[in-house]
This record gives structure tokens, sequence and C-alpha cells, in this order.
């Protein structure tokens, strides 16, 4: 299985419905659920997985009550739930400030370190992905000029 995190995760989020309803949703509809109670206790389990320590303040509220770096997490712990083993990101820190891009950076690379998945990076930024690619295509125009190891590329 594949999985994404879109650039404008905002935008990804239904705005007329919580955090929670979405996310029971889509362990639900991916089977890594059974029912809403079992949901509700695995979608905790990836809240805290990133770094949302205090899964309760967040899961009754809709998307614009959060900040850009909470519903980043909240949409990478989705894109986590359904075990996906390649996750692709798309621009993952953009439009975010430079402490909270650290912050994602870091969470993703303790990811990386502790799941069996996979991830994929689109971004503009070389110094992003120099930080947590170990592999690096350069593309141009729909096409890959370079492929290599991190080390190799830059």
């Amino acid at each position: 299985m594949i999985s994404s995190v879109p650039q404008n995760p905002e935008e990804a989020l239904n705005p007329i419905r919580t955090i929670a309803s979405q996310f029971i949703e889509t362990l639900l509809m991916n089977n890594k659920a059974t029912n809403k109670k079992e949901a509700i206790v695995i979608m905790k389990k990836y809240l805290k997985m990133t770094q949302i320590m205090n899964p309760d303040q967040i899961i009754n509220k809709y998307p614009h009550q959060l900040t850009k770096s909470i519903i980043q997490r909240i949409v990478i712990a989705m894109a986590l739930s359904t075990e996906a083993k390649i996750i692709i990101m798309d621009e993952p820190t953009k439009n975010l400030d430079s402490i909270t891009q650290a912050k994602i950076i870091n969470l993703i690379l303790t990811i990386k370190n502790t799941l069996d998945t996979s991830f994929i990076f689109i971004s503009h930024d070389i110094s992003l992905i120099s930080s947590v690619a170990d592999k690096i295509a350069v593309m141009y125009a729909g096409r890959i000029l370079e492929y290599g190891r991190t080390k190799d590329i830059i």
C-alpha cells in the first residue's frame, strides 16, 4: 500500500468534520480497525507517535481550530495509520516557520528509523532532502537527470 501527505495538508482535511471523525473513517476504510472504539485507540497511538501528546484536546476540534504544525502532524499520523510501506510526502515543510520545519524533519527522521516504511519526498528544498534522504533523484521537465546516494549527489 502507498499513502501520501499532500503539499497543503490543511486542504486535505474536511473543514466541517472533526479530526476524530476523519481519522476514524481512514482507519475503518483501510480495515485497520473493526469499530469506532478500536479506531479511537489506534488514532491516539498514531497521534502520540507524531508527537501530539494531548490527542484528547485536539480530536474533537475542526481543522480551522488547529495550527499548521498540528495539522501537518495529524495528516502524517493518518498516513502512517494505513501501515503503508511507502509514504509520498509532497513539500512536507512548505509554509511552516523554520522552527516548525525542524520539528517536522526530526519527527520524520524518528519515524523513518523506527518503522518499516519508506518515504518519497518531493521538494525544491535541497537542504531538506539532504537531511532526510538516503537516495536522491534530481528531476527537470519530468525527467530524472541524476539519481544516486545523497552523499554522491550533494
